[in-house]
Formats: C-alpha cells, structure tokens, sequence
C-alpha cells in the first residue's frame, strides 16, 4: 500500500510539472507575440507610408 502511494504521488508530482511547464511555455509564446508586435507593428505603419512621406517632402520643398 505504501509503494503505491508513492508512486501516486510521484506520478501527480510529474502531472502538475507538465502543466506547470505547459503553462510557463503559453505565457512566454504571449510576452513574445506582444514583444514581436510591439516593436513590428509602428515599424510597418512607417515603411508602408514611406512613398506617402517621400511625395509630402518633395511637395513642401519646392
């Protein structure tokens, strides 16, 4: 009874670190995907309106 009752709890031991595991790994894939974002996207607003700017200042310096 008592080597069960160990193995019990070993094997709830390696349960809960899976998903303790499984848990860390979805909040690190958040803080990336919010990191990615965070720097991309005022980064692709700008080279997407690049031709926009670059017509403004030729307009202004004539």
């Amino acid at each position: 009874v008592r080597n069960t009752m160990i193995t019990f709890a070993v094997s709830v031991n390696k349960t809960l670190m899976v998903i303790f595991y499984w848990t860390f790994l979805q909040q690190s894939t958040f803080a990336l995907c919010v990191f990615a974002v965070t720097l991309l996207a005022p980064a692709g607003w700008i080279m997407h309106h690049i031709p926009e700017y670059r017509r403004q200042g030729q307009n202004t310096s004539t």
